[in-house]
């Protein structure tokens, strides 16, 4: 029952490949660390799925390793399969770290099967996914869960493969396994390596590899991006990619794997790329541990970074800039791009990229809406002009009333079958009064859609108010769902394709003190009254909603403290140059490699190119237009 076919260490894409006339299947055998142990993540399986009163009275056959059929049209590896089974039936977001082979069974019809299990640690439990309402999942210690898998040798021999595989690579407490002793499942015998190579994965869920074991990166234009003053870049169907790990990721992976390995690699379908903002990047870095971890369950996951090539970057302007033509706003995407595309792509030069999660990886009908949240944009790099700027710039939309605008919106009609988009210049003709047919247009697919945004920007909210000092100035709230699954038998289904995260973190400031970011807090209330108006339908809530709605803060406390941050950058600007600087007045080799870096850095709050590297330390100031288009005052025509 234990692997019978040659499990392999060898890096990168491994095929799942089993033997002819045999159902193929992957699974994931999770473990995270306990107090002087581990514990196996197990779930339920559909069929012996009970309450939480009848448990004791269960079956003894309940539980199983999560697991699941190969399928063809979207797993290009077996690592791919048992991932996406794992996020599926249980909710996991893992991090393979070793192959533990094949493992036989058969279906109820006799047919054989062969499952490829992975030893993986877990990353995050996330609090609803697909499978929620059919399954329960349940840590147990490594006894345990020999028990409660005792029913199947296959399983059996699955968790006992782990607890193997645990005891001679990871140190762990000898108190952590069983004393009993079992029979030792067969030596894995790797493929074209003279000895088993142990492989380490960073956090993030990508496997550690060599750049010679994947093929050739290609990239597009990220056809879903709704907001955003950059295009974002999205691998090639079919495309593996070698990413940069974070240097948090480095450090933990220091002490078990060489120095020099600091890369990893992810398929492309799960990732996007955005303009790298070295801000950003340290946000996401500081995510893993600290007060900013509470956030972690609201925000995509951070891969690491990615730096492409010039000829990459070549190929990918032959492609773009003439797709992305003037398109009227609710037209369908197939019938013409984006019309901001073209101005986005006015920086195809940027080299230097985040790699993101993609919510809408597996999505068919993916639905996007990006609201910005503060009452206006905000950013320590703003001088008092600017600032001044940008108050008058927020009167003109919903920013200084409500809190929040519309950036942009991708959402499904139901009548045509088809998505349409709406671009952030449409966004900024929406009013206070028309808020709520424009939310209505998104939110069409149910009131159990509404309801669980309600609830989740409920949690976001209670977090966001632990989080004193910090602010979260020019960040948005992006929430997805994938329209094609509403119409399915299992409406569960639907609602575990909802996702609700906090993107744009370029200007997100660390202020001190003792209060919460206010002005980010009245914005999210009042999303969520317009959605709470939204349930009540026709009849509407008493009081009005135009009384319930919350005003926005004073400003003076935040202008403070955005002067102070201001002046903080120029005393830090002031001392950076000063270190820089050689005594012949040029920038030494250190100083000429930071600006250098720093070329391939963006304005994320004006959305303009700053610099264009020509040589290593010679930079020119790229002028763009200023002008912006205009926008109509009313949107009477849009809701007739």
């Amino acid at each position: 029952p234990a692997a019978d076919a040659p499990a392999t260490a060898a890096r990168g894409r491994l095929m799942c490949q089993a033997s002819p006339g045999t159902k193929r299947r992957a699974g994931v055998l999770c473990f995270r660390d306990a107090a002087d142990s581990v514990e196996f993540l197990l779930v339920t399986r559909r069929s012996k799925t009970c309450s939480a009163q009848l448990s004791e009275t269960c079956v003894d056959d309940k539980y199983t390793i999560p697991a699941g059929k190969f399928e063809d049209d979207s797993d290009i590896s077996c690592e791919d399969c048992a991932l996406r089974e794992a996020l599926e039936e249980a909710g996991i977001e893992c991090s393979i770290v070793k192959d533990i082979g094949w493992h036989k069974s058969v279906s109820k019809h006799n047919q054989p099967i062969q499952t490829r299990y992975f030893l993986s640690r877990c990353i995050r439990m996330l609090d609803s996914w697909l499978e929620e309402g059919m399954r329960e999942r349940m840590w147990l210690s490594p006894t345990e869960a020999l028990q409660k898998v005792g029913y199947r040798e296959d399983l059996l021999a699955v968790v006992h493969n782990g607890i193997n595989a645990l005891r001679e690579r990871v140190p762990l407490s000898p108190h952590s396994f069983p004393a009993a002793t079992f029979e030792e499942a067969p030596a894995l015998r790797p493929n074209d390596r003279e000895e088993e190579e142990w492989q380490v994965s960073s956090d993030n869920g990508a496997t550690d590899v060599s750049s010679s074991d994947i093929g050739e990166e290609r990239f597009i234009f990220y056809s879903h991006q709704v907001g955003g003053h950059f295009c974002m870049v999205k691998p090639a169907p079919g495309t593996r990619l070698e990413v940069e790990l974070p240097v948090s990721s480095q450090r933990r992976l220091s002490q078990s794997r060489p120095a020099s390995a600091e890369n990893c690699i992810v398929h492309g379908a799960k990732v996007i790329l955005k303009p790298f903002n070295v801000d950003e990047e340290r946000f996401y870095c500081q995510l893993s541990d600290g007060p900013l971890s509470a956030l972690s369950p609201f925000t995509p996951l951070f891969y690491g970074t990615k730096q492409l090539r010039r000829d990459q970057i070549e190929s990918l302007a032959g492609a773009g800039p003439d797709k992305f033509n003037s398109r009227t706003p609710g037209q369908s995407m197939d019938q013409a791009p984006d019309r901001d595309m073209g101005a986005q792509c006015g920086a195809l030069h940027i080299r230097r990229y985040l790699v993101l999660e993609d919510l809408a990886s597996n999505a068919l009908k993916p639905c996007f809406l990006d609201l910005k949240v503060g009452c206006k944009q905000r950013a320590a790099r703003h001088s008092a002009q600017k600032r001044a700027h940008m108050a008058a710039k927020a009167q003109q939309s919903t920013s200084a009333t409500l809190g929040f605008r519309i950036c942009g919106m991708q959402c499904h009609n139901s009548e045509t079958g088809t998505a349409q988009r709406y671009d952030k210049y449409w966004g900024q003709r929406v009013t206070v009064e028309t808020m709520r047919a424009t939310l209505a247009m998104f939110f069409s697919l149910g009131p159990d859609l509404i309801e669980q945004v309600i609830e989740k920007l409920q949690r976001l909210e209670a977090t966001v108010r632990q989080l004193v000092g910090l602010r979260f100035w020019g960040s948005s709230l992006l929430v997805f769902f994938d329209a094609a699954r509403a119409n399915s038998p299992n409406r569960a289904e639907f609602l575990a394709s909802l996702r609700l995260k906090i993107i744009d973190f370029a200007n997100f400031q660390n202020v001190g003190g003792s209060e919460p970011d206010e002005e980010y807090l009245v914005g999210i209330a009042n999303i969520r009254i317009y959605l709470q108006e939204l349930l009540a339908g026709d009849v509407g809530l008493d009081p009005p909603l135009e009384s319930r709605l919350l005003a926005p803060p004073s400003p003076e406390a935040q202008d403070a403290e955005q002067e102070q941050a201001w002046q903080d950058l120029q005393r830090l600007k002031g001392s950076t140059l000063r270190t820089s600087e050689g005594t012949d007045g040029t920038f030494d080799e250190g100083g000429g490699t930071h600006f250098a870096a720093n070329a391939q850095t963006i304005s994320g709050a004006t959305g303009r190119t700053l610099l264009r590297e020509l040589a290593s330390n010679h930079l020119v100031r790229v002028q763009e237009s200023e002008a912006e288009g205009s926008a109509a005052s009313n949107l009477d025509s849009l809701f007739s």
